[in-house]
C-alpha cells in the first residue's frame, strides 16, 4: 500500500506504518507462529478488526491466522483465535468463561492467553475491590495451573468525557442518560489504577485505556475532577462515544501488536 503525504483519510500516520515495518520479520514471524486466545466483547472484535487491518495490508511476516473458536482442533498448528464471552454488564462470568475455557484443553495448548472486560462491566456501581480480587484469584489460579502459558492482562476500555464537546452535546448525551457516564468513566480510571497496582507482579499488561486516550502525538485526554487527572477515550477514536472506529481500532491494533511481538514468548510468564 502506498502512503502519500503524512496522513491517510482515516487518520493513520505514515509514522505508524514506519514503526511496524521497522520491526523485523523474524519477530512478526515469531508471533504468527503462536497458539494465542483472546476472550473479548464487542470492543475486542473492533480490536480484531484493526489487527486483519493492518496485518493484511502493511507487515511483512506476520500472517496470523486469525480465527473465531475454542475447538482444540483448531490449536494443532498456530492460530490467533479469538471469542465472545461471558456476559456484558457480568464482568465475573467473563473471569468464570476464561477460566472454564482453559479448563476445557485450551490451557494445555495455547502459547498466549488473555481476555479482557468491557466498559459496561465497569461502573460507579462496581464494587472494584471485589471485582480485581476475584480477577486477581482466577489468574493467579490459571498462572500456577498452566505455567507454560503466558497470560496478558488488559486494563477497562474507557467512553468519551460528555462534557468535552460543547453544550449542545453535553444536553444531548444528558437526555439519552449519559448524564453519569462520567463517573463511570472515572470508575474505570479508578479499576486500571489498582489493577496495574496488584498485577504488577505479574507483568504483561497491555494498558489499552492509557492508549484511548493517548492522541497520536503523544499528548494524553486528561479529565480533572476535583483536582485528580482521569483518562476518557478520545472522540475521534470512536463514533458511539465507546467502541472503536476505523481510526481507534487501527492505532490500537498498532499498539497492541507492538506489544505482543514485544513479549518474550519462549520464557513462559
Amino acid at each position: 500500500m502506498q502512503i502519500i503525504g503524512c496522513q491517510r483519510p482515516d487518520g493513520i500516520k505514515k509514522e505508524d506504518f514506519v514503526r511496524l515495518r521497522m520491526i523485523p520479520s523474524r519477530q512478526w514471524e515469531n508471533l504468527s507462529s503462536k497458539r494465542i486466545f483472546f476472550g473479548h466483547q464487542s470492543v475486542g472484535v473492533n480490536i480484531i478488526e484493526g489487527i486483519k487491518e493492518l496485518s493484511g495490508l502493511l507487515i511483512d511476516g506476520l500472517k496470523l491466522n486469525i480465527k473465531e473458536t475454542t475447538n482444540l482442533e483448531d490449536f494443532q498448528g498456530p492460530v490467533f483465535a479469538h471469542k465472545r464471552i461471558g456476559r456484558n454488564l457480568d464482568p465475573y462470568s467473563k473471569c468464570d468463561e476464561f477460566r472454564s475455557l482453559m479448563e476445557s484443553g485450551l490451557g494445555q495448548v495455547v502459547d498466549i492467553a488473555f481476555f479482557k472486560f468491557c466498559y459496561v462491566d465497569i461502573t460507579s456501581s462496581t464494587d472494584i475491590d471485589k471485582l480485581i480480587s476475584y480477577y486477581e484469584s482466577t489468574m493467579s489460579y490459571l498462572k500456577e495451573k498452566y505455567p507454560n502459558v503466558k497470560f496478558i492482562h488488559f486494563t477497562v476500555p474507557l467512553t468519551v468525557n460528555y462534557l468535552e464537546n460543547g453544550w449542545k452535546s453535553r444536553i444531548k448525551r444528558i437526555l439519552r442518560g449519559e448524564k453519569g457516564e462520567v463517573d463511570n468513566n472515572i470508575a474505570r480510571n479508578i479499576f486500571n489504577k489498582e489493577l496495574i497496582k496488584r498485577m504488577g507482579s505479574m507483568e504483561n499488561i497491555f494498558d489499552l485505556a492509557k492508549y484511548e486516550a493517548m492522541f497520536m502525538n503523544g499528548k494524553m485526554n486528561i479529565f480533572h475532577k476535583r483536582g485528580i487527572g482521569y483518562y476518557f477515550l478520545i472522540s475521534s477514536y470512536t463514533d458511539d462515544g465507546g467502541h472503536l472506529n476505523i481510526l481507534g481500532r487501527r492505532y490500537i491494533a498498532r499498539k497492541f501488536l507492538e506489544f505482543l511481538v514485544s513479549l518474550d514468548s519462549s520464557q513462559g510468564n
